[in-house]
């Protein structure tokens, strides 16, 4: 494990990937939490990813659920082998290619 990963940010930012919010509202309260964990240094390791998510607006997120199922769905979808190629990326990040 990356020694920088905190645990509790680990399972905030797993738990809110997991959701999907059904309202305008609901998706304003969700960008304003991306927005404050992407100056929280706890939440580093998850920036580029929260990059991306900050890019994808409420029409946007309720078409690809339609396209894909839902956050609800995401039992099959392996977060480990996400979480262990970031921690790869981020170990290797400064690896340059002859």
């Amino acid at each position: 494990m990356h020694a920088n990963v905190d645990s509790v940010a680990r399972e905030k930012f797993y738990e809110l990937l997991g959701q999907a919010p059904e309202s305008e509202g609901a998706w304003a309260k969700r960008q304003a939490t991306l927005r404050s964990w992407r100056v929280d240094p706890r939440f580093e390791p998850y920036w580029p990813t929260i990059d991306q998510m900050l890019t994808v607006d409420f029409a946007s997120f309720k078409r690809r659920l339609a396209r894909g199922g839902s956050p609800g769905d995401l039992e099959a979808y392996d977060f480990e082998a996400l979480r262990e190629q970031r921690e790869y990326d981020l170990k290797h990040a400064g690896d340059h290619l002859p």
